[in-house]
């Protein structure tokens, strides 16, 4: 028999959450005495005992508890006395609350850059990182077996934000080295740090790793690529001169004349940064996995075209893309790096877009570059200047098609795509042998 777990607790939490923190949370299964739910000697930070969040939800629908590890996505103050904690919470931004088991208060915050864990013994603990909490609706008990009960939503208010300058002394950590002067951040607060956890691009031009989806013809055209990505994160020129230093210092090259040509054409061409792409800049946090992943719109589409019920035959309108990367659906299946799709023009551009797939697709055996195609042939060498730290670049030749390329794949992703029905005889009466005809109903 499941425990009393309440699911319409979880949604309700779910509903006050951001749709991109929503589904980046990582959930993990919880026993009924608030433990992890996994093997004894094993880690909660191993993928394999991720939830995602349909599957939280399945869970607490079958009576199961479940936790959320907060990573960088939530903060969560633990108010373990109410009375003694109101003179040091009095200032923080009303936000969501939760009713633990015991009548203890949970309240949901989402982190800003500078927030760390801390407590005020007996009074009042702030959780972050890899701290898990109790998931609203589960059903939980103390470690004797007693102190039964729901963890309940108490303000239906969403769930506000946190900065380091909301917290009393008593909850602050001040970090070794962390003076001001010394952090590269842009004209809003934005730590580069976390900005690089959203834009694998930038990471990999800031680190000299492999841009991804693009090479560099030399390695100045890559510099100032680097110069146009802190332009587009709204970073000061004199900021954007520091990260260079920090990140690349080792290169011995004119950086005032290079930047004045990329800061005047991007000027002058009205280049976009980050705030035309958000829908509110002020609410954006670095770092919480935004522009990470396929967004959850796109995702459902994708779903509902490739499962079987409304699979059906093309008609020449959709475009065959195969995925550089894995894809992760909101059922919890996955399209693999390598599978093809044919799918609406719109949506196959997207994720053209956002390179996740293309037409053809190769990569580097050697430095794990990807190199998108319009038609089959081969790049003469691979496009990524790093590649030559080994030797050479790769040739072309060498570089490994990650779509399909025989014709075995090439019949078993028509197959997957498609119906294929064959008639026993021909509508018309005469003999039609050899002829595959493909119906949308069969």
């Amino acid at each position: 028999m499941g425990l009393d777990t309440k699911v319409g607790e979880f949604d309700r939490f779910i509903e006050h959450l951001p749709e991109e923190i929503a589904e980046s949370l990582w959930f993990i299964p919880v026993r009924e005495d608030k433990a992890p739910d996994i093997p004894e000697g094993e880690s909660l930070r191993d993928e394999k005992f991720r939830l995602g969040l349909e599957e939280a939800r399945e869970r607490l629908e079958d009576g199961k508890n479940v936790g959320i590890i907060l990573r960088d996505h939530l903060s969560v103050l633990d108010v373990i006395d109410l009375e003694e904690a109101e003179e040091y919470l009095k200032d923080l931004p009303l936000t969501l609350e939760v009713s633990t088991r015991s009548g203890e208060v949970h309240r949901y915050y989402l982190p800003r850059d500078g927030i760390e864990g801390k407590d005020i013994p007996n009074i009042a603990e702030l959780r972050t990182g890899w701290r898990c909490v109790v998931a609203p609706g589960s059903h939980a008990c103390n470690e004797d077996g007693d102190g039964w009960g729901t963890y309940t939503i108490e303000t239906s208010q969403d769930i506000a934000e946190l900065s380091p300058g909301d917290l009393p002394p008593e909850l602050t950590v001040v970090e070794e080295g962390g003076k001001e002067e010394d952090q590269i951040v842009n004209k809003r607060g934005w730590r580069i740090e976390k900005i690089v956890e959203d834009d694998e691009k930038l990471d990999s031009l800031l680190t000299r790793k492999v841009p991804p989806g693009k090479g560099y013809v030399d390695v100045e055209e890559a510099r100032k690529d680097t110069m146009r990505k802190l332009l587009y994160w709204e970073f000061e020129p004199k900021i954007v001169r520091k990260a260079m230093e920090s990140y690349r210092g080792y290169e011995d090259f004119d950086f005032d004349s290079l930047f004045i040509d990329v800061l005047q054409d991007f000027q002058s061409s009205g280049e976009d940064t980050i705030s035309d792409h958000l829908d509110d800049p002020d609410a954006y946090r670095p770092g919480s996995g935004v522009g990470k992943r396929v967004k959850r719109k796109m995702r459902k589409e994708l779903e509902e075209w490739i499962s079987n019920q409304n699979r059906r035959v093309r008609e020449d309108r959709t475009v065959p893309v195969t995925f550089a990367s894995e894809i992760a659906l909101p059922s919890g299946e996955r399209i693999e790096e390598g599978s093809m799709l044919f799918l609406p023009p719109n949506l196959a551009a997207e994720l053209q877009e956002k390179e996740k797939a293309g037409r053809y697709v190769f990569k580097c055996p050697r430095c794990q570059e990807i190199h998108f195609r319009d038609k089959p042939s081969k790049p003469p060498i691979c496009q990524n200047p790093n590649c030559e730290r080994n030797g050479d670049r790769t040739d072309g030749k060498f570089l490994k098609p990650v779509h399909p390329s025989d014709h075995e794949e090439r019949a078993e992703a028509l197959m997957d795509n498609y119906h294929f029905k064959t008639v026993a005889a021909s509508l018309s009466g005469t003999s039609a042998a050899g002829l595959i005809h493909l119906y949308e109903k069969g």
